[in-house]
């Protein structure tokens, strides 16, 4: 495997120095290398920012790179989102991966509120989209996993699902 090519997705994904180190090694690898050539995505991260992550899932989506991403730690949340993305998903042996719909904290004119309550309903269905597509799901099947509170799953679950297409072994490079 080739490791030259790396960028992480680690910590909180958010606007800001997330935002700002993602895009910025993201921009030098798409000067530097060529059209399908691999990068390799770490992974590390509890989630963050549902717009944020969508916006990077996004840019990996469309490169034009072969990306093979390596859960080492965790992908909750939107970096489970990200990590679909890649062309290969690998997890390491004692990786977690945690999938949910959006929690919000909202307070404001009833009409404000109803507003915001739509704009999550439809990015938590972006979400959905996302992981049907790549678990070849349907969208009835993604909606009973995806009304679990907080799904965690270690790498056997997450393979089983077909969120992961292998767990990290000596063979696996």
């Amino acid at each position: 495997m080739n490791f030259n090519n790396q960028i992480w997705v680690s910590g909180k994904i958010e606007p800001g120095d997330f935002y700002a180190k993602f895009t910025g090694r993201f921009s030098e690898l798409m000067q530097t290398s060529k059209e399908r050539s691999q990068w390799t995505v770490f992974f590390n991260s509890r989630g963050g920012d549902t717009e944020t992550t969508l916006g990077v899932y996004d840019l990996l989506v469309n490169c034009r790179r072969k990306l093979v991403g390596i859960v080492a730690g965790t992908a909750q949340s939107g970096a489970s989102v990200v990590l679909q993305a890649c062309h290969r998903r690998i997890m390491t042996p004692n990786s977690t991966l945690m999938l949910h719909l959006s929690s919000v904290q909202i307070s404001g004119a009833v009409e404000d509120v109803q507003k915001a309550l739509d704009k999550f309903r439809c990015l938590d269905e972006k979400f959905i989209e996302i992981y049907a597509k790549r678990m070849k799901r349907t969208r009835n099947e993604m909606d009973v996993i995806m009304r679990r509170v907080d799904c965690h799953l270690n790498p056997q679950e997450a393979l089983g699902l077909g969120l992961i297409d292998e767990i990290w072994n000596s063979r696996v490079f």
